[in-house]
């Protein structure tokens, strides 16, 4: 026999809190009604979810086992009455946008900005995920686009390019290469390089374009995030690469970046389900975020 909905989460209660007493006071309901749910949902499946001595409860190692699949479960749950709220009109989210981390603390937000500015009546929630968070939520319907550079291919995952920008060298204040025009590859490799994790697409794009230029990739060290790198450049530990659109420069005053001479571009992409962009507010975030890094890319020096 298996659990109802209703006694997994009497069971939860009582895990979280400890006891019949504090999982009564956790669901509103009297102490006897949890005894007898718990009771049942014993009989049900065959086996014993808590040893009973000294007026005490103590988890069994079933239950134990048990407690995980049930928590996926209500995870599950709330995910669910999450999208019901956001499909209730007085509380709807009309665009769900996931951003990874690089470009969460400028670009997505200015685009974001910029977007409702332009389309007042629009309600956005930002969050911020990793590349196949935002392609497994796209795929729930539980996000409409995700904000990227370098994405893989994911099934069901539409890829919309909305602007492509040559990579950057992000060098120290004061640093011999300030001010430069640009500056090549074998240029860069004479200072100490900050690189990023191995498994990371920027770095697999790093080091094909080091090869390409005969020079030997050997990063002093690695980092996760491009945050990282910046901070590390401003503290004065070396150089590093970057995308051009996660645009640090006002986070990291003691940094600046400058034009890598290299024929390689990083593309903006934006991810959507497969069929989807068509959807309005999806279309109008589109073609409003494709207006303003155009008109950036216009201004720019």
């Amino acid at each position: 026999m298996s659990m109802n909905l209703r006694q997994m989460e009497v069971f939860r209660a009582v895990m979280k809190e400890g006891s019949v007493t504090g999982a009564a006071k956790l669901l509103n309901v009297s102490q006897p009604s949890i005894s007898a749910i718990l009771r049942y949902a014993e009989q049900r499946l065959g086996f014993h979810l808590f040893d009973r001595s000294s007026g005490r409860l103590r988890p069994t190692d079933a239950a134990h086992r048990l407690f995980s699949g049930v928590e996926r479960v209500f995870e599950e749950v709330a995910r669910v009455n999450r999208t019901a709220a956001d499909l209730n009109e007085a509380h709807r989210v009309s665009l769900r946008i996931g951003s990874i981390s690089a470009l969460s603390m400028s670009l997505s937000p200015h685009l974001v900005a910029e977007f409702q500015r332009a389309e007042p009546r629009a309600n956005v929630r930002l969050s911020v995920m990793k590349r196949p968070e935002i392609a497994k939520d796209l795929c729930a319907e539980q996000l409409e686009i995700g904000i990227t550079f370098l994405a893989e291919r994911y099934p069901g995952v539409a890829t919309i390019e909305i602007a492509r920008r040559p990579l950057q060298c992000v060098v120290p204040v004061g640093h011999d290469l300030q001010g430069r025009a640009s500056v090549t590859i074998a240029e860069i490799a004479a200072y100490p390089l900050v690189g990023y994790d191995p498994n990371l697409s920027t770095t697999i794009l790093l080091k094909r374009i080091f090869k390409e230029a005969g020079v030997p990739y050997r990063p002093v060290c690695e980092v996760e995030q491009v945050l990282q790198a910046w901070s590390l450049v401003q503290s004065g530990i070396g150089v590093c690469i970057v995308e051009p659109f996660s645009a640090m420069e006002k986070f990291f005053p003691g940094a600046c970046a400058v034009p890598l001479d290299c024929s390689e571009t990083v593309p903006l992409q934006f991810l959507v389900a497969e069929g989807r962009s068509e959807w309005s507010m999806l279309h109008s975030f589109i073609e409003q975020s494709r207006k303003v890094l155009a008109a950036a890319a216009a201004a720019a020096p």
